[in-house]
């Protein structure tokens, strides 16, 4: 599924942009510091995830691949006095050997932090029954961390889901929910809660199969890439990277009812008016949602110049939702798909990434090696009279830096930015960075 993903971006972009060559760089806005450069190794390589802060400034995440059996790893960075970081593995999966990995294996999810401390995430692949399982970390003494498997996906033929890519998040009684991109009924992907026991045992309830409306194009929605976001009533929010209307993505609300049932309605199909390039197509990362009600998301294609796109759809009193969409110009040091999640700071600016683009054209082959399709880019949006402006903030060099972003960023409480690229660093397997004012 990652290296189907990758093969299309390659193909899809060499084809729609052709040649791309290299420009002279720009000057960055902001300055960015690599943390850890990964060897594939021990240590991990091919940090999908966006990463997560502690209270201390501590940096977690998980890298798909490397470790001590092959499977990925759960890691922390910390910060030192003299201004370098120092890389733990915390959990190195694929323990028992074989194939089977059966403490799971490839996370590519962001983890959560529980108020004691404990991390959660999932991984797409390995468990019980190879199809992903959802886990957590917990602290014990001398920092050193033990896993519990919370549950194991495809326990009936997959009708429960398969291979989460996102993470997973709580609601405030203790609840986790998530995504499966697929299995359920007709394998178009799930919308899943996890409920604790009393026993330290965990229950699935399925809250949403896919494509359980329309047999074509899956109305409804299919291929959920992201995870999902909680408002205070309950409802649960999220995107599909396929489906819909036109069948090129669908930002969807579950509601719940009586007796534990749960209603879907579709907010927006991407693809409105049959205009395929205008507001976007597969939307791949989890939502943002404002104190206002408002969701803020990314597309990692269409929009007018078919790079990609950053939008907010807005609530409206009657139950419809107004879309509000950023188009990443037809300009490839602008940057181009932006296929992360969104952040904000306190005065609502957007923050996210591009894969591609930047000022490198020409560098930073991705996937086949040969012409190069740019490093990617970190860059904020400003509103200003309802209109949004984008700002690169930092573009992605050729040469031990991270390159090509493909979760977004987190800021920390001084507005920093700190997110990943899945290729790049010092030994090639991607890097972790700062971005500072």
């Amino acid at each position: 599924m990652v290296v189907g993903r990758s093969m299309f971006l390659a193909v899809a972009f060499a084809l729609t942009f052709g040649l791309l060559f290299l420009a002279v760089p720009l000057n960055a806005a902001r300055k960015e510091t690599v943390l850890h450069s990964f060897t594939g190794g021990s240590d991990g390589g091919q940090p999908y995830s966006s990463v997560t802060l502690d209270g201390a400034g501590n940096v977690y995440g998980t890298t798909y691949g490397g470790g001590a059996y092959g499977g990925g790893t759960v890691y922390e960075l910390t910060p030192s006095k003299n201004g370098n970081w120092r890389e733990k593995v915390l959990y190195s999966f694929c323990s028992q050997g074989g194939s089977s990995c059966t403490d799971g294996g490839q996370p590519m999810g962001q983890l959560i932090f529980d108020s004691a401390g404990n991390l959660y995430g999932t991984t797409m692949a390995g468990g019980a029954n190879l199809g992903g399982i959802v886990f957590e970390l917990v602290r014990g003494k001398n920092n050193t961390w033990t896993e519990n498997i919370l549950y194991n996906f495809c326990s009936n033929s997959c009708i429960d889901g398969a291979g989460p890519e996102a993470g997973v998040t709580f609601d405030k009684v203790g609840n986790l929910y998530g995504t499966t991109y697929y299995g359920g009924l007709l394998s178009g992907g799930v919308v899943y809660q996890l409920v604790p026991g009393q026993s330290g045992s965990w229950t699935e309830n399925l809250l949403y199969t896919f494509c359980e409306i329309g047999s074509l194009y899956c109305e409804d929605g299919n291929y959920p890439m992201g995870g999902v976001v909680l408002d205070t009533a309950g409802n649960v929010y999220g995107t599909t990277s396929s489906g819909g209307l036109h069948n090129v993505g669908a930002v969807y609300q579950l509601t719940p009812g009586a007796g534990g049932a749960w209603t879907e309605t579709v907010l927006h199909s991407f693809g409105s008016n049959n205009d395929q390039l205008y507001d976007g197509i597969s939307a791949y990362a989890s939502l943002l949602l404002d104190a206002q009600g408002n969701l803020y998301g990314t597309t990692g294609y269409g929009g007018n110049g078919n790079s990609g796109t950053v939008f907010e759809l807005s609530p409206g009193q009657d139950g419809a939702w107004t879309e509000n969409v950023y188009s990443l110009p037809y300009a490839t040091q602008t940057g181009y798909v932006p296929d992360g999640s969104v952040a904000s700071d306190a005065k609502g600016n957007l923050y996210t990434t591009a894969f591609w683009g930047g000022a490198y054209q020409g560098a930073c082959p991705y996937f086949y090696g040969g012409q190069g399709f740019g490093c990617g880019v970190v860059f904020e949006l400003t509103k200003s009279a309802g209109n949004w402006k984008q700002e690169i903030l930092y573009n992605f060099k050729p040469t031990n830096d991270a390159q090509n972003p493909i979760s977004g960023v987190t800021l920390d409480s001084t507005g920093n930015l700190y997110g990943t690229g899945i290729e790049g660093g010092a030994h090639g397997y991607g890097a972790v960075y700062e971005i500072t004012k």
